[in-house]
């Protein structure tokens, strides 16, 4: 029954046009509290609800409806309405339908477009089509648009993915920038720089150099760093060391980013004498050694030379220098490799005494030295300490330690820790459970594993071959035929496949037991598998 004075819209009454179509205005699916009956327009926020819900599933022709009503409703077009468009075609790679949107938003008057222009820009140059990105660049100029740093850099990348670019297709770049108004400045030469460094393309790496010197562009400390990590990287030390003269002579001071990212090339080569002499440089110029630069130093020298590493981990304990997370890992990983967990306690306990946050990895870096090495004193005074310190162990700490148990044959202690990580609002996971199903299966324990399937029941696991195998596996060699056949019921209910040996291992229990029938089933089971 309709209410009396409430205006209604006959579902003919406004067409929208789409691509020559034309869409009544009841065709457009949008709540009905999106009419505004006043003059059956719509309101702004609505619009835009509806086109950040249809983008969001990425149904472009719900979109496009919306998007014509709102220009028949005559609604004043945004960047914000139009922005979750430009992301929708830009996620779908429609590189077109972005190129014609952009087209309407212009005629709409909307001005500032260099953002769409810049993501029609990187479409096609993540296909590598240079003649569409002139295309874009012409149109850009056409219509007032100035490119941004941004549009610059795009440019450069979309070169550098050619490896043999030569000097021509540089030019054929400076050309475009020219037309559209984009002038080459330090930032432009920058990047070709780090383009061709990374390609260890030295000529065109000099070539560039010497054409942004010629225009009057002074190498900055970016430049150079870009320069000299590339010859450390190529060994190339006659370059290196006239590069390191050119600095001195245009007076252009290093910071700590130009010392690490030599000092992190040498010790990847595994260069220790470069790497001491770049660290008293690194001093005379009035720059403290971090700890990104030793993080840098032990990390890279772990991999290859455990001595030299340890030299180094000395160096920062002995100097009482300031050690971050990231370092105190790569130490305490680096004590654990050698055996030293002793050296690797001191550093945790370090940390706790200066009053920094102790995270659980750190934790489970020791813990898990001790565990490996069945040191069962220390990994219950470790956790017992962590939890003094308010550090939950991460669940791989946990099965560290279970499977520790486990090798030592004590399925209860193993359990123990699976209602400890409960306590503590740690949820086990399958690869958890199975530890303690493992556990006790081999133990022989008819009760724990009973136990232990309640449990699991309770937390509502969701099973598989390695948390239900190991529990059916023990009751079948037991002769236990009703908790094969519950266990059993179990792997049913989660669609488990069970493997042959599992089967076989059930027939014999079935022939055990006179039923040669099921045996039969189970032996036919086992064949198929």
């Amino acid at each position: 029954m309709r209410a009396a004075g409430l205006p209604f819209l006959k579902r003919s009454a406004i067409p929208f046009r789409l691509e020559s179509r034309v869409i009544p205005f009841h065709q457009i699916r949008c709540p009905s509290r999106a009419i505004h009956h006043d003059n059956h327009q719509v309101q702004m926020g609505v619009w835009q609800d509806m086109i950040v819900k249809y983008t969001g599933r990425e149904n472009v022709y719900q979109v496009e409806k919306i998007l014509s009503g709102m220009r028949q409703e005559r609604v004043q077009m945004t960047m914000d309405a139009y922005r979750p468009v430009l992301d929708m075609y830009f996620k779908c790679r429609k590189p077109d339908e972005l190129r014609e949107l952009i087209q309407v938003m212009r005629k709409e008057g909307l001005t500032d477009l260099v953002i769409p222009y810049n993501m029609l820009i990187r479409l096609y140059t993540n296909k590598e089509q240079k003649d569409k990105v002139l295309q874009v660049l012409e149109e850009m100029a056409r219509n007032n648009c100035k490119p941004n740093v941004k549009t610059m850099g795009m440019l450069v990348d979309m070169y550098s993915k050619n490896r043999d670019v030569e000097d021509q297709g540089i030019q054929s770049v400076i050309k475009s920038m020219s037309k559209v108004g984009l002038s080459v400045n330090q930032f432009f030469y920058t990047l070709l720089l780090r383009m061709f460094a990374e390609q260890e393309n030295v000529s065109q790496f000099r070539r560039v150099w010497k054409e942004m010197k010629d225009t009057g562009c002074k190498p900055g400390i970016v430049d150079y760093t870009i320069a000299v990590e590339m010859y450390v990287r190529m060994e190339d030390t006659v370059n290196l060391s006239k590069t390191l003269s050119m600095m001195r002579r245009d007076e252009v001071h290093p910071d700590e980013i130009f010392f690490n990212i030599i000092i992190r090339e040498f010790a990847s080569r595994g260069n220790r004498g470069e790497v001491d002499r770049t660290l008293e440089d690194m001093k005379l110029w009035g720059s403290v050694p971090s700890s990104l630069t030793f993080t840098n130093i032990i990390n890279e020298f772990a991999k290859s030379d455990l001595d030299s590493a340890n030299h180094y981990a000395n160096v920062v304990l002995d100097t009482e220098q300031e050690m971050n997370g990231e370092l105190s890992e790569v130490m305490m990983r680096l004590f654990v490799k050698r055996d030293e967990l002793k050296r690797a306690e001191d550093v945790l306990h370090r940390r706790i005494d200066k009053g920094h946050p102790v995270r659980p990895w750190l934790w489970h870096i020791i813990i898990g030295g001790y565990a490996r090495a069945e040191d069962e004193t220390s990994v219950d005074r470790l956790l017992s300490y962590g939890y003094q310190h308010g550090v939950i162990p991460l669940q791989s700490t946990y099965r560290l330690v279970m499977e520790m148990r486990t090798k030592k044959n004590r399925p209860h202690e193993v359990a123990k820790y699976i209602e400890e990580m409960r306590e503590k609002g740690v949820k086990p996971d399958p690869l958890t459970w199975s530890i303690a199903t493992v556990a006790y299966a081999r133990h022989k324990d008819q009760m724990g594993c009973r136990n232990l399937m309640a449990m699991m029941q309770e937390e509502k696991v969701r099973h598989d071959t390695y948390t239900l195998g190991p529990i059916l596996l023990m009751f079948a060699q037991m002769d236990d035929i009703k908790g094969a056949e519950e266990v059993l019921e179990m792997t049913e209910s989660h669609e488990i496949e069970l493997n042959g040996m599992t089967c076989r291992t059930m027939a014999a229990m079935y022939a055990r037991g006179g039923n040669l029938k099921k045996a039969f089933q189970w032996d036919s089971r086992a064949n198929k598998t």
